[in-house]
């Protein structure tokens, strides 16, 4: 069966790019470095970032935020190396 969401296009993507962390920075102390790349589809603008996040609602209206940030790993995931993590908060 199809869902309406099936049938939607890409607006924004987004990526990890470890060409985009700075030289040197240990990335716990003050770190600057923005690796996560976000691109506009239509018109292929990119902007590095360190936090990316987009705010919706879900079926019966409540708040749902999606969001991604640099340095965020914890536990197993920072263990495997894992540097940023997508989360769904409601």
């Amino acid at each position: 069966m199809d869902n309406i969401h099936d049938k939607l296009k890409p607006a924004e993507t987004m990526n990890y790019c470890r060409g985009n962390l700075n030289k040197g920075c240990d990335h716990k102390t003050d770190c600057k470095c923005k690796p996560l790349m976000i691109i506009d589809v239509n018109t292929k603008k990119f902007k590095n970032m360190r936090k990316w996040k987009m705010d919706l609602f879900d079926k019966d209206g409540k708040p749902v935020r999606i969001q991604c940030e640099f340095g965020n790993s914890r536990g197993k995931a920072k263990a495997s190396g894992a540097r940023a993590v997508l989360e769904i908060r409601k």
